[in-house]
């Protein structure tokens, strides 16, 4: 059986192929990073929007409580 050498086009764009796919792995890696830090980042935003709601009802209320004392 004759054994075949490897055709040096053919190494190369295996090369090419390997650095593509190593970097569309970094590229998935990345973008899974950034989906869970939009989801941290909306949930904190949502925290806020419920605290800044809790504080001017609370604001209100002692407007309110003022203006009846006057």
């Amino acid at each position: 059986m004759k054994k075949t050498l490897p055709n040096p086009k053919d190494e190369q764009i295996i090369d090419y192929l390997k650095r593509i796919l190593k970097r569309v792995e970094e590229v998935t890696i990345d973008i899974s990073t950034m989906k869970t830090d939009l989801r941290m980042l909306k949930f904190n935003l949502m925290r806020i929007e419920h605290d800044s709601g809790i504080i001017k009802a609370d604001v209100e209320r002692i407007r309110d409580n003022y203006e009846t004392k006057k």
